[in-house]
Formats: structure tokens, sequence, C-alpha cells
């Protein structure tokens, strides 16, 4: 969202959009509680008669909220009309949503006016990140990991153990390439934080040995590949001359 909005002219970083999202649902909820009141006078706002219309949505049901199906929770969603198809990941995370478990005792307990707003920002993502490795924007591509992280935590059968820890190494990966690259940020000060993050990648519990032992391999090979284009600048022109074509 904040680089959505840094294209259109606006500087905000993720955690001030998120502040700001936080500060106007607070505010919204002490003008409903004050126009609530019988002897207050109502307060009105562009922003408030959005969300009293997102809000307004919300079907009334007595029975039981883990019984809504998926269909109740887009209608909540006027965001979701007249939208384009997303992919069948960012899908698959929707139908997540409206699921039992979503509002079960034992689940994330997550509402629909939360939904309604969570939603159309997986949708923006998505195309960011669609529109990210489209055009092998390396520069956004830790982006594109943490939306990898938000999907595969909202829906974790989206993608296996194994495959979640190696697309997110792949990314992390090909910026560090991206890196020593050029011989200015080709320093173990550019370069040492990300192999870090590499490095400190695991497996849940239940994967089989065969699959750790991968991980470990995988990550030790491109630790000594890095290292290698640290001290051979023959090897690193060389590397990425093979790399480029």
């Amino acid at each position: 969202m904040a680089d959505y909005l840094e294209s259109l002219g606006f500087q905000h970083t993720a955690k001030q959009c998120r502040e700001k999202i936080k500060k106007m649902k607070q505010d919204y909820r002490r003008r409903k509680d004050h126009n609530n009141k019988s002897d207050s006078d109502r307060r009105t706002s562009k922003w408030y008669d959005r969300l009293d219309e997102i809000f307004g949505h919300r079907p009334a049901f007595a029975a039981d909220p883990g019984t809504m199906d998926s269909a109740g929770v887009m209608q909540a969603c006027p965001f979701r009309q007249n939208t384009s198809p997303s992919t069948s990941a960012l899908s698959a995370v929707e139908e997540r949503s409206a699921s039992d478990e979503l509002f079960s005792p034992e689940g994330y307990r997550l509402s629909i006016p939360s939904l309604c707003l969570l939603i159309p920002t997986l949708r923006l993502m998505s195309a960011f990140a669609w529109q990210v490795v489209q055009c092998c924007n390396v520069v956004h591509y830790r982006k594109v990991e943490e939306l990898v992280v938000l999907v595969t935590e909202l829906a974790p059968e989206l993608l296996t153990a194994r495959e979640r820890v190696q697309l997110l190494l792949r990314l992390r990966a090909r910026l560090v390439l991206e890196l020593c690259r050029s011989e200015s940020t080709a320093t173990p000060l550019h370069v040492q934080p990300h192999l870090d993050v590499i490095l400190n990648l695991k497996m849940s519990s239940g994967c089989d040995q065969e699959d750790f032992e991968e991980l470990e391999k995988s990550k030790t090979n491109f630790v000594e590949v890095v290292q290698t284009l640290f001290q051979d600048p023959e090897e690193r022109e060389r590397f990425f001359t093979l790399y480029t074509t």
C-alpha cells in the first residue's frame, strides 16, 4: 500500500499507513458511540460515512457467525463489486477468510468489517507483486517477500513448508545477486544483513529430513557463491556475464 501511495505522490511508510488506518477506525468507533447517545449532537464525516456504508452491509444473523458462508462475506464487501478476477492464491485467501475456522473460538476471530478492509488491500498488494515479478524489479522483491509471508500465514495450505521457504530464499537471493552486480554495493556491509536472513530461514518441525538437508545445502552453496563474488572481481564479472545471457 505504501508503494502504491508513493506512486501517486504520497510519501508514507507501511507503518504510517497502518497507524493511519488504526486511528481512523478508533475515531470512527468514538463517533459512533457519540452519535448513539440520545442527548448528543451528531457528527459526520465523508470517511465515517464511507465506513458506515461498509459496516452497513454486514449481514444480520442470530445464529453462530461461524455458519456464514463465503457469499455472505462477499456481500459484506462493497469493494468487491465490479472488480476483475484475482489470482488463485488470493481467491484461496478470501475463501479461507470466510471459513468456519476464521470465526470459531479456535480460529482467528476476524470480523466481517475487518475482512472488508483486508481483502481490497490484498488485491492491491497482489497486483503490485505481480507487476514487480513481471518487470523483474528486484528492488521491490522484499515487498513480494512480505506478501508471501502474509498470504501463507492467512492460508498456510497454499504452499508446503518446503515451497514457502524455497520461495523466500530465492527472492532474497535474487536481491543479494543484484547487490553483488555493482562494485559499490558488493560489500559485506550491504550484503551481510540479507545473508543473515537467508541463513535464518527454517522449516517447520514436521518436514522430512530430506527437506531440511536440501534447505541447508541451498543456503550453504549460495553463501559460498557470494563469498567468491566478494573476493574475486574477475569471477564476479564472468559470473554476471553468464548470468545475464
